[in-house]
């Protein structure tokens, strides 16, 4: 965890689970993954790649959420206190 983002990545019932979230001009852009464990190997790129360009836009991602994991968006507002 930084002020600019956090990670959580866990394994249950076979599967990897990560979640990223990264702060930006008031706005939370997150990612949360999920993919089989015996293919965490071939899902390291992947995951790294939309983690470091999280932006709050989904362009560019069909192949990977093609894939046997499954990709979920969620834009949040943060309003100032």
């Amino acid at each position: 965890m930084t002020p600019r983002f956090f990670a959580v990545s866990s394994y249950k019932g076979g599967k990897v689970w990560y979640n990223r979230c990264n702060f930006s001009k008031g706005l939370i852009h997150c990612v949360l993954m999920n993919y089989p464990a015996r293919e965490e190997h071939d899902w390291d790129d992947i995951v790294t790649r939309i983690s470091l360009s999280l932006s709050g836009k989904c362009n560019g991602l069909s192949a990977a959420s093609k894939r046997a994991g499954t990709i979920k968006f969620r834009k949040v507002q943060i309003k100032p206190l």
